[in-house]
């Protein structure tokens, strides 16, 4: 009662993928995937992941885990929604291979939702690094036309701007004169 009642897949498989025992939470999870049929376990996970059926066939020591923690991408169609699994995979003898699976999907979506708000945060620092050191920039440049400018402007006047202006009152002063002997 206690293996049929844990709330992770447990299957017995022989190498060649006939399931030889499983466990209530395993039918579950296989049933949906197998169209209803839980006989060949590799058949059931060929469109999912083709590669678990060679770790069975690689050579291994039992005991050693052929894989842990595998996920497989459980992909949507009209019956169901995306879902990944996590697989174990262990032999235990030369006839024998235990298969422990999960569904680790609410983990999987948290971990993307965690990794796009790292993304947004990382993304939106960069734009803030950018804007600021475009503003220093901008700071720099400013400050540098106002010292530049003050400088100017305590600087006494050039002989050119003062014969300039001095022009230009003479034109002021002598408008008329200027206009009936040039035109307006």
């Amino acid at each position: 009662q206690f293996l049929y009642q844990v709330p992770v897949g447990l299957a017995s498989i022989s190498p060649e993928g006939d399931i030889r025992l499983l466990n209530a939470a395993g039918a579950r999870l296989l049933m949906p995937l197998g169209g209803g049929r839980i006989d060949d376990f590799w058949e059931i996970f060929a469109p999912y992941d083709a590669g678990l059926k060679a770790l069975a066939g690689a050579p291994s020591t039992p005991g050693v885990p052929l894989c842990e923690g595998r996920r497989i991408e459980i992909r949507p169609d009209g019956s169901r929604s995306q879902q990944w699994l996590s697989m174990d995979l262990l032999r235990l003898d030369e006839g024998t291979l235990q298969a422990c699976f999960v569904d680790v999907t609410k983990s999987v979506l948290a971990e993307r939702r965690a990794r796009e708000a790292l993304q947004e945060k990382a993304q939106q620092e960069g734009k803030i690094e950018i804007i600021t050191n475009v503003l220093h920039d901008i700071g720099n440049a400013a400050t540098g036309l106002g010292t530049r400018a003050a400088r100017l402007l305590a600087e006494p006047d050039w002989p050119e701007t003062v014969r300039a202006a001095q022009l230009v009152d003479f034109a002021n002063t002598h408008k008329d004169a200027l206009s009936a002997a040039l035109g307006e």
